[in-house]
């Protein structure tokens, strides 16, 4: 095909249709009417040989060859963008970050407090919004409502589709109060299962590794308390008899007085994936806030273990 063949105006309308999944919203954000947007399709269709798209009621559903020709597209007019305003990149250079996770406890805790310490320090208009990581995010990282996911990576339906980068690699411990008997002398399966247990129940899987080894055990603790978030559980550690089995780099970033044992069993370890939409991989805002998050010192690899006190 010939450059004078391109038809420019049809690839900005093929984008906004891939974004807004309207024909009506498309050309809302190109100033021009739902015929004309209609009339746009109608060649694109023609040019691809594809229906591109199909109705579903009141959305739009792209078929497999026009989610496959969007990255094409979004590099296409970037490149573009860049040609014609070659400000863009500086300006956004010069835009402040601002950064929309979804994530648990966890990532707030261990990726985000220091990459929010740090960002402050050398861009102190820098904004970070969290959401609650749950099996909706997964709907807000697909709509763009969120620009990343700290999570682990777990068979689900939908996730196939993302980016999955590993960026915390960590290992399970028993964390009891300090002066608990089980921090005294050898920590041995039977006496980690005749204690009391809090354990941490959500709706992001990732956290069972330990009761995943238990069960092949044919062994199962003594629950006494089934909490939400992490931080609790750390918080009824540190304040009762009450034994948890949580990944060790979030007990040394709670600073609560608490103590550390290795497990008496066999316990996978546990890996922080970012996760993203692939669309998202030539955004010149969204490489800003990767490099941002995997410039802070690698916490890749097990995490040192100690007897001591965490805090």
């Amino acid at each position: 095909m010939r450059i004078e063949d391109v038809d420019f105006n049809g690839l900005r309308a093929l984008y906004h249709l891939l974004e807004t999944r309207s024909v009506t919203q498309a050309a809302r954000r190109l100033g021009t009417t739902q015929p004309n947007m209609s009339r746009s399709l109608a060649r694109l269709r023609e040019v691809f040989g594809d229906p591109l798209f199909v109705s579903t009621g009141r959305a739009l559903e792209p078929t497999p060859t026009a989610l496959a020709l969007q990255p094409d597209v979004e590099r296409a007019l970037s490149a573009l963008r860049a040609v014609f305003d070659p400000m863009v990149r500086q300006q956004r250079e010069d835009e402040p970050l601002a950064l929309r996770v979804a994530t648990s406890d966890y990532g707030t805790l261990v990726v985000l407090r220091p990459w929010l310490v740090q960002q402050l320090e050398a861009r102190p208009t820098t904004t970070l919004r969290v959401v609650q990581s749950s099996l909706e995010a997964i709907g807000a990282l697909e709509r763009g409502e969120v620009d990343v996911a700290l999570v682990p990576r777990v068979e689900l339906d939908g996730l196939e589709q993302f980016v999955f980068r590993p960026i915390v690699d960590d290992e399970y411990v028993i964390v009891t109060r300090r002066g608990h008997p089980l921090a005294r002398g050898r920590a041995t399966i039977e006496r980690y299962l005749a204690c009391g247990h809090v354990v941490v129940g959500n709706s992001v899987p990732g956290f069972s590794s330990v009761q995943r080894a238990l069960v092949r055990l044919d062994r199962a603790r003594d629950v006494r308390a089934r909490v939400p978030s992490l931080l609790l559980a750390l918080s009824l550690a540190a304040e009762t008899d009450l034994v948890a089995t949580l990944p060790a780099r979030i007990v040394r970033a709670s600073g609560l007085p608490l103590t550390t044992r290795p497990i008496p069993f066999e316990v996978e370890p546990f890996t922080l994936h970012a996760a993203f939409h692939p669309r998202m991989t030539t955004d010149p805002r969204h490489r800003r806030i990767r490099e941002s998050l995997f410039s802070r010192p690698a916490a890749r690899g097990r995490p040192r273990l100690s007897r001591r006190p965490s805090g």
